[in-house]
Order: C-alpha cells, then sequence, then structure tokens
C-alpha cells in the first residue's frame, strides 16, 4: 500500500480509535487493515490525489473522505453489505463491499441510478491507484 503522505490531506486528525471501535461495532463489521491504516493518518478530509476510475469508462475524484463517526448514518441509507467511506462531488459513495468472501472490494455507488461499478479488489488497491 501506498504512503498515505502521497494523497496530501493537508491538516486534519487520525480518528479516535474508540469511534472507529463503536462504528465496526454498529456495522457489525471488521474494517480491512488498509482502512484503519487510513484512520490512523486522517478521519476524513480531501486529498488532492483523488482521481478513480470506475467501471469500465468512469472516472471520478473523492471530494472526501466520510468522518468514521458518520460512516453508520450513511450505510443506512444505502443496500445491504455496502459500507461508505468516502464520496465524490456529485454525492455518489465509494463504498467497502462486504459480499466479497475475503477483503472487501472496493465499488461505487451511483446515487440516482442505484447502480454499482467495480474499482479495487481491495481498499490497499484502491488507495494505490488514486491519481491527480
Amino acid at each position: 500500500m501506498r504512503d498515505l503522505q502521497e494523497l496530501e490531506f493537508g491538516t486534519g486528525n487520525a480518528a479516535d480509535p474508540r469511534v472507529v471501535e463503536a462504528a465496526a461495532r454498529e456495522l457489525s463489521v471488521r474494517f480491512p487493515g488498509s482502512y484503519l491504516a487510513l484512520l490512523g493518518v486522517i478521519d476524513g478530509g480531501s486529498p488532492e490525489v483523488g482521481t478513480f476510475r470506475y467501471g469500465d469508462t468512469g472516472e471520478s475524484c473523492i471530494s472526501e473522505f466520510l468522518r468514521i463517526a458518520d460512516v453508520p448514518t450513511y450505510a443506512r441509507n444505502v443496500r445491504a453489505q455496502l459500507i461508505p467511506v468516502a464520496r465524490d462531488a456529485g454525492d455518489n459513495l465509494v463504498c467497502l463491499d462486504l459480499a466479497s468472501p475475503e477483503e472487501p472490494r472496493v465499488v461505487y455507488l451511483d446515487h440516482e441510478t442505484n447502480e454499482v461499478f467495480g474499482i479495487a479488489r481491495d481498499f490497499g488497491s484502491f488507495l494505490d491507484g488514486l491519481y491527480s
């Protein structure tokens, strides 16, 4: 996984481990290590390096990673098995897809059509694939 400083978040604080634990408990999930690593650096925030591809031809840019305290609220408003972790400027969501048999894959949820598009096989690969 890439050095998270390369994403150029600017200022911000790491997530409080108690809040991370509470969110995981509320959602009945175990967050992947690569997502926990991001939370250990910053809780929410807008990266300068945040463009990604989805599906066959789509491209978008992260407007912000969600604060961990907000993740359960976002999760209640999407289909089961999806855990939102970021959003783009159009309010489409980047989600962990818990339906994956091993580490959750990362998908893009179009909020207008409710279509899901693949982004990466896991969160670490997603972070590695971000560009500016």
